[in-house]
């Protein structure tokens, strides 16, 4: 499986017979990205719409492919009570990713009832009321345990925000991570770490 990051909370999951763009934005020209299904931690009122393939923004169970994506609701960070962002579990090929949105914290028991093993977790660590907090992130990743980390939604440079994020410093700072930025990043089952270790994406 390869994977790229577009900036913001978007990451391009592809392996040999599906492609999952993950919380595109506007300015993104999700038809040049060629996606087989394209899924929103938010919902959308107003979705693009694909010749073939399939749209999700909410919790649930779907099937696309022999690929189970399931949905899982979570309180969205900042948003009134009851405003929801959705957790989605992806079964990949053999590998299984957990992609979450900006939630308002770490997960509670219901929510982690749904998780099995994690070789992939991606999650916004950029703070400042915008995206989880370097902390809350740390907490996450130490709950579900996955092979590989992917942080997203962070000041790169590159993206421009509505309002002010952080750098990765502080995410890395308070998990003891450290990297080099790639372009992408190839995965398989074959090559796991057995402890947590980090991808930093380049936005692409």
């Amino acid at each position: 499986m390869e994977i790229t990051y577009h900036g913001k909370n978007c990451l391009k999951f592809s392996s040999k017979n599906l492609t999952i763009l993950y919380d595109p934005t506007n300015d993104i020209n999700i038809f040049s990205l060629k996606p087989d299904v394209i899924i929103y931690s938010i919902h959308q009122a107003q979705k693009p719409r694909l010749k073939e393939g399939l749209i999700i923004d909410g919790p649930g169970e779907y099937e696309i492919k022999n690929t189970t994506i399931v949905g899982v609701s979570a309180q969205l960070l900042g948003g009134t009570e009851g405003q929801r962002s959705t957790i989605y579990l992806v079964h990949l090929n053999d590998l299984s990713l957990a992609m979450i949105g900006n939630i308002a914290s770490k997960l509670n028991d219901d929510q982690l009832d749904h998780f099995g093993p994690i070789n992939v977790l991606s999650l916004p660590v950029g703070g400042k009321s915008t995206a989880i907090s370097a902390a809350t992130a740390a907490e996450i990743i130490s709950q579900i345990e996955p092979n590989y980390v992917i942080p997203t939604y962070f000041d790169d440079g590159k993206t421009k925000y509505d309002q002010p994020v952080d750098t990765l410093e502080p995410f890395l700072k308070e998990t003891g991570m450290s990297g080099e930025a790639v372009l992408r990043a190839k995965i398989n089952t074959k090559e796991l770490p057995i402890e947590t270790s980090i991808i930093i994406l380049k936005r692409d």
